[in-house]
């Protein structure tokens, strides 16, 4: 498949909410299905402690009439990682990854933070002449949100490959991504 150099997804999010303390999974998820289904999403907070497990956020999207698949890309090459979120992309299909969370609100990198802590964010399209994908990241305060065609936040291919790993309490969650299509 022959990818454009530059793509974004043609449904923008109405808004980039802040998240709260633990609950990136919840944003996220209120993010695509207000975009998506037009529709509100405010889960309880049982829930939303168990959207930070991959399984309960590919649930909470098959309820929404979504289809969603938990992939992991942790034995590709990174030229081979980078082309699956676009591929996804190009097929209009919003992608969540699973990363470190190194970044404050303001979009500080705290390295030590980024081994202990994981964190859910969706790309929504990318620049292959910046070498960017634009994100949305539900940690980045409105006040450092970027001014972009889309998302909060643009991040270079090397680091969503650097961010991409798991946290340092271990390798289950590795270059996990979530396709999702409507």
């Amino acid at each position: 498949m022959n990818l454009p150099k530059r793509f974004i997804l043609n449904k923008k999010p109405k808004s980039y909410l802040e998240q709260g303390k633990i609950n990136c999974g919840t944003y996220v998820l209120k993010s695509i299905i207000s975009t998506y289904k037009n529709k509100n999403y405010s889960p309880g907070i049982i829930k939303q402690l168990l959207l930070s497990l991959p399984i309960f956020i590919k649930k909470e999207l098959e309820r929404y009439g979504f289809k969603a698949k938990i992939l992991r890309a942790s034995n590709l090459n990174d030229t081979i990682k980078l082309s699956l979120i676009k591929k996804e992309l190009k097929n209009s299909k919003p992608v969540i990854l699973y990363v470190r969370s190194s970044y404050s609100r303001k979009g500080e990198e705290h390295k030590i933070r980024s081994y202990l802590v994981g964190h859910y964010i969706s790309i929504l399209g990318y620049d292959d002449n910046l070498k960017v994908f634009f994100i949305y990241d539900p940690l980045r305060s409105k006040e450092y949100q970027e001014k972009l065609p889309i998302g909060n936040v643009s991040r270079s291919y090397k680091k969503i490959l650097e961010d991409w790993k798991d946290p340092i309490y271990g390798k289950f969650m590795n270059f996990l991504y979530i396709p999702i299509s409507k």
